[in-house]
């Protein structure tokens, strides 16, 4: 079980970033790791950041993010400077972003059945998904995570 404890961190959108908080009983021991999502995305963004490929950005990021939540939890990624619908619930949502090669990256952590509206264009260059999920075109619809909480 992953367990996503909030940590918000303010900017100037009013957007907010979360820390994930992998719950010491998903290892077994009384150890609890937190992994701040503005961290990682910083991170692979200087990691990749000479290459100038946002195709690896994303695959990269969306790596990280799965790694960091034993994936237990559903992750988008998504090219903030195209149109979306998404209206996650941000009392059960991490979010953080970054600005790469020019481009603003959103991230999200969340365990909650949320829909996911690309209106732009696709590819690993704009977006990359992870989770539990059911994809027609450029509607991601994410089922609720039984082995992820938010705390």
């Amino acid at each position: 079980m992953v367990s996503l404890l909030e940590n918000k961190i303010g900017n100037d959108e009013g957007i907010s970033s979360d820390v994930i908080s992998p719950s010491p009983e998903s290892f077994g021991v009384g150890v609890s790791i937190s992994i701040d999502v503005m961290q990682v995305i910083d991170a692979v963004a200087r990691a990749i950041g000479d290459k100038a490929d946002r195709e690896a950005f994303v695959k990269s990021l969306l790596d990280q993010l799965a790694s960091m939540t034993n994936g237990q939890a559903n992750i988008m990624i998504f090219n903030r400077e195209q149109n979306c619908e998404f209206n996650p619930d941000y009392n059960r949502t991490s979010y953080g972003q970054s600005v790469f090669n020019g481009i603003i990256y959103g991230a999200w952590v969340f365990c909650g059945g949320e829909r996911f509206v690309n209106q732009g264009d696709g590819g690993w260059i704009n977006w990359g998904f992870y989770g539990s999920f059911d994809r027609e075109g450029n509607t991601v619809q994410f089922r609720e995570r039984s082995d992820c909480q938010k705390s």
